[in-house]
Parts: C-alpha cells; structure tokens; sequence
C-alpha cells in the first residue's frame, strides 16, 4: 500500500494491517485462492475496484477475497501413501506393483518411490517412470524410448505428463520381463 500511495498519492488506500504478503489483483481464480491457502507467511488476496468520483478523485476500493490470518488453512496437500492407490477393487493389483517396485528398487539406493494424486513416481534425479493403477492392469509410462523393439509400446500423450512419452500395459507378472526391465533401466540410467 506504501507502493501505491508513493507512485499515486491521490489515490486513497484503506489500511491492510499487518499481512506479510498482499496480492492485489481485479480478481483472483480458484487456483489461486487455493495456492494461497498452503503457503507461508501469511497472505492475503485483495481485489481492487479502482472509481473517480469528481468531488473526492481517484479512489481504490480493496475487498478481502481470502485472509489467511483469520482463516485457518491447509499447510500442504495432502499426503498420499502407495495403499491410498490399491483401496477397493484396486487391490489386486498391488501384487504386481510391488513386483515392479521391488525390480526398480535394485537399480540402485538412490530409487524413491514417491505416490502422488493419480500416479505412484519412480525418481532418482527426476521421474524415471510412473505408474497408473486400474482395476485390472498398471499402464507404467517411461520418458525415453524402450532400449529394443517392443510391440507393448505405446504413446501416451494423452495422460497429460510433458516428460513421459511411451508406455506399456501390465496385467500380470509374465509382462515384467526382461525388455521391461532394459527399458526400466535404460529410463533410470537417464534420469
């Protein structure tokens, strides 16, 4: 508010008390009124509506969108566990994660398997596969090409993640198989 009373100093500016962080803005989407209620400091979202009246001047209008000093919040999203992916009808596929994970554990200590929203992530530098969980099958997206013809090979643009380009369907043990593994570490060695 200092800012704007130094550059405009006929504008008159309500006070905003003692937040750490102001954003001030016309209007404020959903996202960002979410963003703002998992960071520190304390925020607040103010929208603006900016009249002239001819006896007064220029006058700006602040209306509180979101306070996070009087309004409790969320710090971090939230956690998500590698069972929150095999509740229900999911289950049966757990079997064949945990042989995946256990194959991509091997390719060396510094493999961390990070479950996400809608994916489970394996990570070394960066995501070097990740693993989508259905009912009857797991479609584990990789960002490299396989290292040798596979016919499983699919693109997957569709899923929405910019690195992971190629894919592969498993529904049993049998498709973790020695090509899957030469892909799975050929993605590893890259990451």
């Amino acid at each position: 508010m200092r800012f704007i009373h130094e550059k405009r100093p006929e504008i008159e500016v309500e006070s905003l008390g003692d937040v750490k962080v102001i954003v001030i803005a016309p209007s404020f989407t959903d996202r960002t009124k979410q963003a703002s209620k998992m960071v520190e400091p304390d925020i607040a979202l103010k929208r603006y509506i900016a009249f002239k009246m001819p006896s007064a001047g220029i006058h700006l209008y602040l209306e509180t969108i979101y306070d996070s000093s009087t309004e409790r919040r969320e710090l971090r999203p939230t956690a998500y566990s590698i069972d929150y992916h095999f509740e229900g009808n999911y289950g049966k596929m757990k079997p064949l994660f945990e042989l995946l994970m256990n194959e991509a554990k091997k390719l060396g200590a510094d493999v961390r398997v990070e479950p996400k929203k809608f994916y489970i992530a394996f990570r070394r530098g960066y995501n070097f596969a990740i693993v989508s969980v259905y009912t009857s099958k797991l479609e584990v997206g990789f960002p490299v090409q396989p290292p040798e013809t596979d016919s499983r090979m699919m693109g997957i643009s569709k899923w929405g993640f910019s690195r992971i380009l190629y894919g592969i369907i498993l529904k049993d043990e049998k498709d973790i198989d020695a090509s899957l593994l030469k892909w799975l570490k050929a993605s590893y060695d890259a990451s």
